[in-house]
């Protein structure tokens, strides 16, 4: 083979080399246009996923970080004689408990932080907690809920919840407790009956409590309002959506409690 065939068959080598790495190249910026459109197409479908067909999903998950569904008990219907007086009536006290876990947290960011000490004072001042026993719970960061005060008072209740709101401390519960009062003690007991509590709730058991017990009862409201992030209570300026709760009805007897 002669040196000028052998350069042409070299030539030719080298030509079918550059055209396969032209093509090759060519492939490869193809296959990365093409992953770059899915990809941008991938995310168009997300964002407009999230504008519009998801839209109410993802507005009703973040409406829900800050509204919440409060119910409203509604207060049990009392009982009279024939002659209007009471002899069976509601009155209502406070349970208070804590996530320790959470109280601490809701200080951790804050400049004008409280300290373990300053809160359990304060709890001591307003609801009269034993001051070492609330810094002792405070420091069970690993419990999920303690309950620390029983029988607290409307009043008492009342500034807690303005104390909690100020220092923004969260991780605080406040159930409301209600309790059956009867005037005139045992006396009628076995016509007027009794009432006990149920999942906040009191429920006619015995008598004239038993067996009015729905009139008695009332029904139950919800206010949907925008809620402290601190103590989930309803702010003051928000524009809560209410169906209200309807109190139970008042029975009145024949019975004459001035002659028994």
């Amino acid at each position: 083979m002669s040196n000028e065939e052998r350069k042409d068959i070299e030539k030719v080598t080298d030509e079918t080399q550059t055209a396969r790495f032209r093509i090759g190249g060519r492939i490869v910026l193809v296959l990365v246009f093409l992953s770059l459109t899915v990809f941008m197409g991938y995310l168009i479908k997300v964002q407009y996923g999230i504008q519009h067909t998801r839209y109410d999903e993802y507005s009703y998950k973040a409406s829900q970080m800050h509204w919440q569904r409060i119910k409203d008990v509604p207060n049990r219907g009392d009982i009279l004689d024939r002659n209007g007086n009471i002899l069976a009536s509601t009155t209502y006290e406070y349970t208070v408990g804590i996530t320790p876990s959470d109280v601490l947290k809701s200080q951790e960011t804050r400049k004008n932080a409280l300290t373990v000490e300053e809160i359990a004072d304060s709890f001591t001042q307003i609801i009269g907690v034993d001051k070492q026993k609330m810094i002792e719970w405070l420091g069970k960061t690993d419990a999920p809920y303690i309950q620390v005060m029983k029988k607290v008072t409307y009043d008492q209740k009342n500034e807690l919840q303005a104390f909690l709101s100020e220092h923004q401390i969260g991780g605080v519960k406040i159930d409301s407790v209600p309790k059956r009062y009867y005037n005139y003690g045992s006396l009628g007991a076995q016509v007027i009956g009794f009432a006990d509590q149920n999942d906040n709730s009191l429920i006619g058991q015995y008598g004239v409590e038993a067996y009015y017990n729905y009139y008695l009862t009332g029904t139950e409201g919800y206010t949907y309002a925008e809620v402290d992030n601190y103590n989930q209570s309803a702010l003051p300026y928000s524009a809560p959506t209410s169906i209200a709760a309807q109190d139970g009805y008042n029975v009145q007897l024949t019975l004459d409690m001035n002659i028994q």
